[in-house]
C-alpha cells in the first residue's frame, strides 16, 4: 500500500472516530446522523484495505509465474535476472517453484544456493557451474541435464532422477561421522567414490550419467530406478548386458561391482539407520 494512502486512510479513520465522539454526546437527531457518517466512513477504509490487498496479491502471484517462466528460458541472462529476483523475493526458499518444469532451461551459473526445487523436472537443463548448494533437489529429474562444475555442497537428491546427466567437475562435500572421527572427504580422490554415493547415493537414477570423476557411472551403487530401467531395456540380463546399459566397458562395469561389495553394505546401512 502506497504511503500516501495509508496517511489518508489514517487521517479518515482518525476523521471517523472524532464524528462518532461528537455524535455520541450530541443529541439524538444529531448522533444518528454523525454516527452513521462515521460507519460509513470506516466501510470506506474497509473497502480501500480490501480492494488494495485482492490487487497487490494478485500483482504477486502474476509477477511470481512470470517471474518462474522466464527462470525456464532458454536465454541465459533472461533466466539469471528472473533467479536473482525470485532469491531476492525469497520465492526460491519457499516452496513456490516445487514441482515446475524448467525443459531446456539455460541456468548456467545460477544461484540456486538453498533453493526448494523439490519436484522440479531440468531435464535437458544447462546447470553448469550453477550453486546448488544446500539446495533440496529431491525427486527432480535431471536426465540430460549439464551439471558440469556445478556446486552440490550439501544439496539432497533423495530419489532425483540423473540419468544421462554431465556431473563432471561437480563440486561436492560431505562429511563422516563414525566412531573415531569426522572425516573430510572434500577433494579427496582416493575417496571420491565414497564421497559421490555419500552424495548421490539417494537418487533414484544415474545410468548413463558422468561423475565428478569425469568416468561414466558404472552402475555401483545398484540404484533403484537404474535396476528397473536395465530390466525393461533389450539388453541381455548379464554382466556384459549391465555394462552395456551403463555405457561403460565389461572391466568397469566390474570394477564397481566389486566395491559395491566391499563398500556400500557399509554406507547404505548408514543411510538407513
Amino acid at each position: 500500500m502506497e504511503k500516501d494512502l495509508i496517511t489518508i486512510l489514517i487521517v479518515l479513520g482518525i476523521l471517523a472516530g472524532f464524528i462518532y465522539l461528537m455524535g455520541y454526546k450530541s443529541t439524538d437527531l444529531n448522533q444518528s446522523l454523525l454516527i452513521n457518517v462515521s460507519t460509513e466512513i470506516i466501510g470506506i477504509i474497509l473497502t480501500v484495505v480490501f480492494v488494495d490487498y485482492y490487487y497487490r496479491h494478485k500483482e504477486e502471484k502474476e509477477l511470481k509465474e512470470r517471474l518462474i517462466r522466464e527462470m525456464g528460458s532458454r536465454d541465459n541472462a533472461d533466466a539469471l535476472k528472473a533467479v536473482g529476483e525470485l532469491q531476492a523475493r525469497g520465492w526460491l526458499q519457499d516452496g513456490s517453484i516445487k514441482g515446475m518444469s524448467f525443459w531446456y532451461a539455460n541456468l548456467e551459473r545460477a544461484n540456486l544456493r538453498n533453493a526448494n526445487l523439490e519436484g522440479c523436472i531440468f531435464e535437458h537443463a544447462n546447470l553448469s557451474y550453477a550453486d546448488l548448494s544446500n539446495s533440496n533437489c529431491s525427486n527432480t529429474s535431471m536426465g540430460f541435464a549439464d551439471l558440469r562444475g556445478a556446486i552440490l555442497i550439501n544439496a539432497k537428491f533423495v530419489l532425483a532422477r540423473l540419468y544421462s546427466s554431465n556431473l563432471e567437475g561437480a563440486e561436492l562435500f560431505q562429511k563422516i561421522i563414525d566412531s573415531q572421527a569426522d572425516l573430510d572427504f572434500y577433494n579427496a580422490p582416493e575417496t571420491l567414490e565414497i564421497h559421490e554415493f555419500i552424495v548421490f547415493g539417494n537418487t533414484l537414477a544415474l545410468n548413463e550419467a558422468i561423475m565428478p570423476s569425469g568416468k561414466r557411472y558404472d552402475g555401483r551403487y545398484n540404484l533403484q530406478v537404474d535396476k528397473i530401467m536395465f530390466g525393461l531395456s533389450p539388453f541381455e540380463k548379464t554382466d556384459k548386458g549391465c555394462a552395456q546399459f551403463y555405457g561403460v566397458s565389461l572391466e568397469e562395469y566390474l570394477e564397481g561391482q566389486k566395491w559395491a561389495d566391499e563398500n556400500l553394505h557399509k554406507y547404505r546401512k548408514d543411510e538407513e539407520a
